[in-house]
Protein backbone atom coordinates (compact mmCIF):
# COMPACT_ATOMS: atom_id res chain seq x y z
CA UNK A 1 0.00 0.00 0.00
CA UNK A 2 1.73 3.34 -1.01
CA UNK A 3 1.81 6.31 1.51
CA UNK A 4 -0.53 8.29 -0.62
CA UNK A 5 -3.61 5.32 -0.39
CA UNK A 6 -2.27 5.12 3.39
CA UNK A 7 -3.02 8.92 4.17
CA UNK A 8 -6.26 9.07 2.23
CA UNK A 9 -7.37 5.65 4.34
CA UNK A 10 -9.89 6.09 7.49
CA UNK A 11 -11.77 3.24 9.79
CA UNK A 12 -15.20 2.69 9.93
CA UNK A 13 -17.67 0.39 11.28
CA UNK A 14 -19.04 -2.41 9.62
CA UNK A 15 -21.61 -3.17 12.04
CA UNK A 16 -21.93 -5.04 15.26
CA UNK A 17 -19.10 -7.43 16.45
CA UNK A 18 -19.21 -10.23 18.95
CA UNK A 19 -19.55 -10.07 22.30
CA UNK A 20 -16.09 -9.54 24.11
CA UNK A 21 -15.76 -10.24 27.82
CA UNK A 22 -13.04 -8.09 29.64
CA UNK A 23 -12.79 -7.49 33.38
CA UNK A 24 -15.14 -5.26 33.63
CA UNK A 25 -18.28 -7.80 32.35
CA UNK A 26 -18.85 -8.75 28.68
CA UNK A 27 -19.26 -5.77 26.26
CA UNK A 28 -20.79 -5.26 22.63
CA UNK A 29 -17.92 -4.30 19.94
CA UNK A 30 -18.51 -3.18 16.00
CA UNK A 31 -16.23 -4.49 13.45
CA UNK A 32 -13.71 -2.03 11.58
CA UNK A 33 -12.69 -1.88 8.56
CA UNK A 34 -10.43 0.51 6.55
CA UNK A 35 -11.62 3.17 3.91
CA UNK A 36 -11.00 5.37 1.04
CA UNK A 37 -12.61 8.55 0.62
CA UNK A 38 -14.17 7.44 -2.23
CA UNK A 39 -18.04 6.61 -2.20
CA UNK A 40 -19.79 3.45 -3.38
CA UNK A 41 -22.95 3.08 -5.29
CA UNK A 42 -25.03 3.57 -1.78
CA UNK A 43 -23.41 6.77 -1.27
CA UNK A 44 -20.90 5.30 2.23
CA UNK A 45 -17.21 4.96 2.14
CA UNK A 46 -15.90 1.78 0.09
CA UNK A 47 -14.22 -0.34 2.40
CA UNK A 48 -11.08 -1.34 0.93
CA UNK A 49 -9.48 -3.80 3.68
CA UNK A 50 -10.77 -5.52 6.49
CA UNK A 51 -8.06 -6.39 9.08
CA UNK A 52 -6.56 -9.15 10.79
CA UNK A 53 -6.47 -9.32 13.97
CA UNK A 54 -3.87 -10.65 16.05
CA UNK A 55 -3.76 -10.32 20.23
CA UNK A 56 -1.44 -11.66 22.79
CA UNK A 57 -0.73 -11.08 26.58
CA UNK A 58 2.50 -9.70 28.10
CA UNK A 59 3.79 -9.77 31.07
CA UNK A 60 3.02 -6.26 32.81
CA UNK A 61 6.98 -6.89 34.62
CA UNK A 62 8.68 -7.56 31.02
CA UNK A 63 7.38 -4.74 28.64
CA UNK A 64 5.68 -5.30 25.18
CA UNK A 65 5.37 -4.71 21.15
CA UNK A 66 3.06 -2.49 19.62
CA UNK A 67 2.90 -1.35 16.21
CA UNK A 68 6.18 -2.31 15.22
CA UNK A 69 7.98 -0.72 18.73
CA UNK A 70 9.33 -2.02 22.18
CA UNK A 71 8.02 -0.73 25.04
CA UNK A 72 9.22 -0.94 28.97
CA UNK A 73 6.16 0.53 30.29
CA UNK A 74 3.23 2.41 29.70
CA UNK A 75 4.08 5.26 30.47
CA UNK A 76 6.36 5.21 27.33
CA UNK A 77 2.81 5.39 25.13
CA UNK A 78 1.98 8.68 27.15
CA UNK A 79 5.06 10.41 26.92
CA UNK A 80 3.90 13.59 26.25
CA UNK A 81 0.15 15.20 25.79
CA UNK A 82 -0.97 16.92 22.91
CA UNK A 83 -3.64 19.88 22.34
CA UNK A 84 -7.30 18.05 22.03
CA UNK A 85 -8.90 15.54 24.14
CA UNK A 86 -7.20 12.25 24.90
CA UNK A 87 -4.21 12.47 22.41
CA UNK A 88 -0.06 12.10 23.25
CA UNK A 89 3.10 10.96 21.84
CA UNK A 90 4.74 7.92 22.58
CA UNK A 91 8.25 7.51 22.99
CA UNK A 92 8.98 7.46 19.15
CA UNK A 93 6.91 10.34 18.95
CA UNK A 94 4.06 8.85 17.04
CA UNK A 95 0.77 9.97 18.21
CA UNK A 96 -1.30 7.85 20.29
CA UNK A 97 -5.14 7.62 21.37
CA UNK A 98 -5.38 6.95 25.13
CA UNK A 99 -9.14 6.25 26.42
CA UNK A 100 -9.87 5.94 30.09
CA UNK A 101 -13.14 3.58 31.52
CA UNK A 102 -13.14 3.78 35.14
CA UNK A 103 -14.68 0.34 37.01
CA UNK A 104 -18.58 0.40 37.91
CA UNK A 105 -19.12 2.19 41.36
CA UNK A 106 -22.43 0.64 42.91
CA UNK A 107 -23.26 2.46 45.89
CA UNK A 108 -21.22 4.93 47.90
CA UNK A 109 -18.77 2.86 49.28
CA UNK A 110 -17.29 2.06 45.64
CA UNK A 111 -17.66 5.54 44.79
CA UNK A 112 -15.00 6.38 47.82
CA UNK A 113 -12.73 3.39 47.18
CA UNK A 114 -13.22 2.13 43.37
CA UNK A 115 -10.08 3.57 42.01
CA UNK A 116 -9.32 0.93 38.99
CA UNK A 117 -9.37 2.05 35.58
CA UNK A 118 -9.41 -0.19 32.24
CA UNK A 119 -6.98 1.91 30.07
CA UNK A 120 -6.47 1.49 25.63
CA UNK A 121 -4.19 3.09 24.13
CA UNK A 122 -4.36 3.31 20.20
CA UNK A 123 -1.98 3.96 17.46
CA UNK A 124 -2.59 4.10 13.89
CA UNK A 125 0.02 3.70 11.60
CA UNK A 126 1.02 1.94 7.97
CA UNK A 127 -2.99 1.54 7.87
CA UNK A 128 -3.31 -0.40 10.68
CA UNK A 129 -4.83 -0.09 14.49
CA UNK A 130 -3.37 -1.24 17.34
CA UNK A 131 -5.26 -1.55 20.85
CA UNK A 132 -3.11 -1.88 24.19
CA UNK A 133 -5.27 -2.91 26.46
CA UNK A 134 -4.45 -2.41 30.69
CA UNK A 135 -6.61 -2.79 33.84
CA UNK A 136 -5.59 -1.48 36.67
CA UNK A 137 -4.02 -4.13 39.57
CA UNK A 138 -3.55 -7.13 36.59
CA UNK A 139 -0.19 -7.98 34.85
CA UNK A 140 -0.80 -8.48 31.82
CA UNK A 141 -0.77 -5.85 29.09
CA UNK A 142 -2.92 -7.46 26.40
CA UNK A 143 -1.97 -6.20 22.53
CA UNK A 144 -3.98 -6.71 19.51
CA UNK A 145 -2.26 -5.21 16.12
CA UNK A 146 -4.89 -4.80 13.25
CA UNK A 147 -7.58 -4.16 15.28
CA UNK A 148 -11.00 -6.21 13.73
CA UNK A 149 -13.02 -4.94 16.48
CA UNK A 150 -13.12 -2.56 18.96
CA UNK A 151 -15.51 -2.15 21.96
CA UNK A 152 -17.89 0.28 21.67
CA UNK A 153 -17.58 3.03 23.99
CA UNK A 154 -13.67 3.16 22.49
CA UNK A 155 -15.02 3.22 19.08
CA UNK A 156 -18.18 5.99 19.89
CA UNK A 157 -15.26 8.07 21.66
CA UNK A 158 -12.56 7.62 18.82
CA UNK A 159 -15.68 8.93 16.63
CA UNK A 160 -16.40 11.62 18.79
CA UNK A 161 -12.82 13.23 18.59
CA UNK A 162 -12.85 12.16 15.23
CA UNK A 163 -9.76 10.21 15.71
CA UNK A 164 -8.93 8.23 12.06
CA UNK A 165 -12.41 7.98 11.64
CA UNK A 166 -13.42 10.68 8.79
CA UNK A 167 -12.23 11.25 5.67
CA UNK A 168 -9.10 13.20 5.51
Amino acid sequence: MSDTADSRMFLISTGPGPRKRTPLGVTSTYRLAWAVREDGPDGKPVPVRTPSERRKKYSRILGFPAAGRRYLKLGQLIARKLEGQNLYLDRYGREVFCYLQRFPCFDSFDAIHEHRFERWFLLCEGGKLTCVRYTDETNYIEVSEDVEVLEYNVWDEMKRCRWHTEAP
